[in-house]
């Protein structure tokens, strides 16, 4: 009887032996896959980041021609534009993407914006008066800021 208790103890042990071993190597195996998971899901990411910075990039490169456009044609008339101009310039310049308003403000004043409707109350502000534009202003003025906020 001992012989046969002392057999089924060394099974038992064994079973219980290979269980643990399993879970052991089921963690690990679960432990790695969510490893390789999230390190595909951070490359995935970044791959997402820089598709999105260079579409950005070139967004706000095509948007800043477009107001160099602009800045030329108040710099050839010695910082001064009529009303008309300003509106057949801008309603060209805003035909795409990413342009919500376009505004002429000499010395930080909004005299024109194109399109009016809906920017009436800007006419007559002052974006250096504007604590939430005028950090922007300040460094376009000192050129170190190339954007859409970018005021002419």
């Amino acid at each position: 009887m001992s012989q046969k208790h002392g057999v089924r103890e060394k099974y038992n042990t064994a079973c219980w032996a290979a269980v643990i071993i399993g879970l052991l190597l089921t963690g690990c195996i679960v432990c790695a896959a969510a490893l390789w998971s999230a390190g595909n899901k951070k490359e995935d990411a970044l791959r997402l980041a820089e598709g999105y910075a260079v579409r950005t990039e070139a967004l706000l490169d095509s948007l800043s021609h477009k107001t160099d456009v602009l800045e030329s044609i108040v710099i050839t008339g010695r910082g001064e534009i009529s009303e008309e101009a300003f509106r057949d310039l801008a309603k060209s310049l805003a035909d795409g993407e990413g342009i919500r308003a376009i505004q002429y403000l000499p010395g930080g004043a909004v005299l024109y914006c194109y399109p009016l409707e809906g920017n009436e109350a800007v006419i007559g502000n002052n974006v250096f008066d504007n604590p939430r534009r005028r950090d922007d202003a300040l460094l376009w003025t000192h050129g170190k800021l190339r954007c859409p906020a970018r005021t002419v």
